[in-house]
């Protein structure tokens, strides 16, 4: 099967993009597990991959008082492990990060992938359901929030 592979630097281009090809598309950022599993042939290659990982609006880590932090879609596992914010406010999900594969894999691996792919071995989300973390989402409607885990 053919596989369109498109970079995107732009939310709007990335949304206007997954509302074309809906369900037949895949978005990738660090793309550890996808990549994996189409190589090994245990994933089906999508119609449409979509890499996310040049929109710098999706990245970094932000803390903020009362708020607590929010985790861009492109926040690197090894961001979570090092981050001297992470470790002193929320050390158990420092402490999970370092748990996730290789430091390799960590330094590739995002922080959202590890949730989003409903892997049985994401180590971050046992602490995520504890910490009651609110997952927001986004489409080419308002961003919105979609609940705790």
């Amino acid at each position: 099967m053919r596989c369109n592979f498109y970079q995107l630097t732009s939310l709007q281009e990335t949304l206007g993009l997954l509302a074309e090809y809906g369900s037949r598309a895949k978005l990738i950022a660090g793309g550890t597990d996808i990549l994996v599993g189409i190589k090994e042939e245990t994933t089906e290659v999508p119609e449409c991959l979509i890499s996310i990982g040049h929109i710098s609006d999706l990245d970094g880590l932000k803390y903020q008082e009362g708020t607590g932090l929010t985790i861009g879609a492109l926040t690197k596992v090894g961001e979570l492990e090092t981050s001297a914010q992470v470790r002193e406010v929320y050390p158990a999900l420092a402490c999970a990060a370092k748990t996730i594969g290789s430091r390799q894999v960590r330094n590739l691996a995002t922080a959202v992938g590890n949730v989003c792919n409903a892997s049985p071995a994401a180590d971050s989300v046992p602490v995520r359901v504890v910490r009651a973390a609110p997952v927001a989402g986004g489409s080419n409607v308002p961003a919105r929030h979609v609940g705790r885990f």
